[in-house]
């Protein structure tokens, strides 16, 4: 290169933000198959049930659908939906028949930390 070179650089137009386009700003709901969510939900298996854990622990409600037919397989005749704390207190439960398609979902609220879902035969 000589004396008389120069090195430019030039920002891209309308490139986005890499870790921003990695975000779900418009809140779409996106299906993995076995989950569909708008929001960062892990999956566990935690004894006989399945453990939803919101990700981050959210200002808002994280919503979630599971499909269970892929985590127990058989037929599953209903499910208890045991809503808990940090501290792995329940504040709050039900019981649901489950829906054709095996899809059950859950809403995590701010005050809660997981959703155990409970396999009823």
């Amino acid at each position: 290169v000589g004396e008389d070179a120069k090195l430019t650089w030039t920002a891209q137009s309308g490139s986005e933000d890499p870790v921003q386009a990695r975000m779900n700003a418009p809140g779409k709901v996106i299906d993995f198959g076995d989950v569909a969510t708008a929001q960062g939900v892990r999956i566990s298996r935690e004894g006989g049930g399945v453990r939803v854990t919101a990700l981050p622990h959210a200002e808002d409600a994280v919503e979630a659908e599971i499909r269970l037919d892929r985590f127990w397989g058989g037929s599953v005749q209903g499910v208890r939906l045991v809503y808990r704390d940090e501290a792995g207190q329940a504040v709050r439960s039900e019981s649901l028949g489950l829906p054709a398609g095996g899809m059950i979902a859950v809403k995590i609220q701010p005050n809660e930390f997981d959703c155990l879902i409970e396999r009823q035969n």
